[in-house]
């Protein structure tokens, strides 16, 4: 196999001081959900609704962001807020999935899950929680295990896209892929492991070619 280069530690230093300074922003969107039906102990960024790019996926990805500058500045002044800011997300995108309780739901009511997006929120949200879990209350991990497995199972049931005409499904089958991989190896001994990692495989595959 060709060896993989990692990024330079210039690239590295380079990247955590965007995600440092984008820090500002992504606060200047930060919510507590105070909503009727809101998870206990929860907060959203963006609008914190159930589909679109500004609810879920917003959150679980602002939250991948707090993760590696919690990872990489363990130190810092701004460690309990950040982490703060990662249990909450956590608590609201897994306990307003499908999987979760009917009576908790996101702030329009809804809840979310699957759909032909939500595999990318889902991978995120999981790889959030696999990086902090040491740092994380049980009952969140436990939660966000619970949603990942169901929407790994979903996605596992579906064949990749294969659209040889105008749109080559390449993106979608990439993002789909990643739910199934992390849920495959974050939780080995589940009995749908094996369910899932046939379906990474799938998807990985059809993403390649």
């Amino acid at each position: 196999c060709e060896r993989i280069s990692l990024p330079s530690k210039g690239c590295q230093v380079d990247a955590l001081a965007i995600l440092q300074k984008a820090e500002r922003y992504d606060e200047s969107m930060w919510r507590q959900a105070v909503h009727a039906g809101a998870p206990q102990d929860s907060g959203y960024f963006g609008s914190g609704v159930s589909d679109g790019n500004g609810g879920i996926r917003a959150t679980c990805a602002v939250a991948v962001a707090y993760a590696v500058l919690v990872r990489n500045s363990p130190e810092g002044l701004e460690r309990e807020v950040r982490l703060a800011r990662i249990r909450q997300a956590l608590n609201y995108a897994a306990n307003t999935h499908l999987s979760a309780p009917l009576h908790q739901t996101c702030v329009d009511g809804m809840r979310w899950g699957h759909d032909w997006q939500t595999a990318l929120w889902a991978g995120s949200m999981g790889l959030v929680c696999l990086l902090m879990e040491k740092e994380l209350p049980a009952e969140t991990v436990a939660n966000c295990r619970r949603a990942v497995a169901d929407e790994a199972t979903f996605r596992a049931g579906i064949a990749p896209e294969s659209g040889f005409q105008r749109d080559s499904k390449t993106e979608e089958n990439g993002w789909n892929s990643n739910v199934l991989a992390l849920a495959a190896a974050w939780m080995p001994g589940h009995a749908n492991a094996g369910l899932w990692l046939t379906g990474a495989k799938k998807y990985l595959v059809n993403t390649s070619t």
